[in-house]
């Protein structure tokens, strides 16, 4: 899929690599927070309040199905709701469909 039609279908998303680091922000997710990018993991970015109880390191494969929510670090008080999908290429990614 074309990055302008991903972009224009989910503007809130964020694909990750197979260890969480970010590797394309959705258009307007960036405005919201400019300062993610490529250098870091989603896991500097936020904080996950649900679920609970979960590991903050690694692969997000283990949250797929699960309704999340995350918190963005710093001073901004941005949560996002949404669920992550795994697309499947070489390597593995993760898209947060918020």
């Amino acid at each position: 899929m074309k990055t302008e039609v991903f972009d224009a279908l989910h503007p809130f998303s964020l694909i990750t690599d197979e260890h969480g680091g970010i590797t394309a922000v959705g258009r307007s997710l960036k405005k919201l927070c400019p300062d993610l990018g490529s250098h870091l993991t989603v896991w500097d970015a936020f904080e996950v309040i649900q679920p609970r109880f979960i590991s903050l390191t690694g692969s997000p494969k283990h949250l797929i199905g699960e309704v999340v929510v995350l918190k963005q670090h710093g001073e901004m008080d941005v949560r996002l709701q949404g669920q992550i999908v795994e697309i499947e290429s070489q390597p593995p990614r993760f898209i947060f469909a918020l």
